[in-house]
């Protein structure tokens, strides 16, 4: 095999890694992230750059709470009932965040831990050890791509 046909194959590998539904995933999640990063929130000139953020990470779970709900998702039932339950504490700590009676700081390491796992479920993977992940054209993954 020619070394043409070899680097080809090479990099439809990993176009095929990057465009994986836990790359997207891990992609969406660190921007999300690095948006409320960003935000001081105890300035309130900032305010509406703090709501953009945090509108942008209760679509993001929303959208994760859609696929996590559809019961085609492999998703291991104790993993599903987590991420629910984060969904709709960062649903309802938004809210305290958008009236002043939070910091957004907790949503950060909620997502800080979704984007560790991510990444070391796709670690796992490369080294072949079969790990669940939310189903091919999932709602996550076709909302955010």
């Amino acid at each position: 095999m020619s070394n043409l046909n070899l680097a080809r194959q090479g990099y439809k590998a990993v176009q095929k890694e990057m465009t994986s539904d836990k790359a997207v995933e891990l992609r969406v999640f660190m921007s999300v992230t690095a948006q409320l990063r960003a935000v001081d929130a105890t300035d309130k000139s900032e305010f509406p750059a703090l709501t953009v953020a945090i509108l942008e990470n209760l679509k993001l779970w929303k959208i994760l709470f859609i696929d996590l709900v559809n019961p085609k998702n492999t998703l291991p039932l104790d993993l599903k009932t987590s991420l629910i339950q984060l969904s709709d504490f960062t649903e309802s700590h938004s809210r305290r965040v958008l009236l002043g009676e939070a910091t957004p700081d907790v949503l950060v390491d909620i997502n800080s831990s979704v984007i560790a796992g991510l990444r070391q479920s796709m670690t796992a993977s490369s080294k072949v050890v079969p790990t669940p992940s939310f189903e091919e054209g999932s709602h996550l993954a076709a909302e955010v791509a």
